[in-house]
């Protein structure tokens, strides 16, 4: 018989609330709007997903051998193909954790970890709310990375 493939650990249930949607302000950092409204709303915990158009941009790639992101700016007008990630109350540099895929005029695609300095054109952000167990990032010294932690994963 073969045995269960380890999945993912730990693993919890997370119940989701309210959904929120608007408008984003032209030339905000777009990180710094995620995490501004949902402490205004005053979530515990949130995923999210954006769309519109920035002027420039600040993504990272994760380097595994380092356990450091590699960033770099874009300074030009680009369309955000995709992006989404989670965000938590916490205080630390991890609790906004998104990711962004961005396309220019010429067709070349960027993207990686969204990291401050993004900044908006114009856009769109929608919050749904995450409910108990209310996920944190904690650091992981195997990995190097920030990953949820929960206290009562099942």
């Amino acid at each position: 018989m073969t045995p269960e493939p380890k999945i993912t650990t730990p693993f919890a249930p997370m119940g989701t609330g309210r959904r929120f949607a608007g408008r984003l302000v032209r030339d905000a950092d777009l990180s710094a709007a995620i995490n501004a409204l949902c402490r205004r709303i005053g979530l515990r915990a949130a995923a999210f997903s954006a769309r519109g158009t920035v002027n420039s941009a600040t993504v990272g790639v994760f380097d595994p051998s380092q356990q450091v992101y590699v960033t770099h700016r874009d300074v030009r007008a680009m369309e955000i193909s995709a992006c989404r990630g989670t965000w938590d109350d916490g205080e630390s540099p991890w609790n906004l954790y998104g990711q962004i895929l961005l396309a220019a005029a010429d067709g070349t695609l960027t993207g990686g970890r969204l990291f401050s300095e993004t900044r908006v054109y114009e856009g769109e952000v929608e919050l749904l709310e995450l409910l108990e167990p209310a996920p944190r990032r904690r650091y992981d010294s195997d990995t190097g990375v920030a990953m949820w932690s929960f206290d009562t994963p099942f």
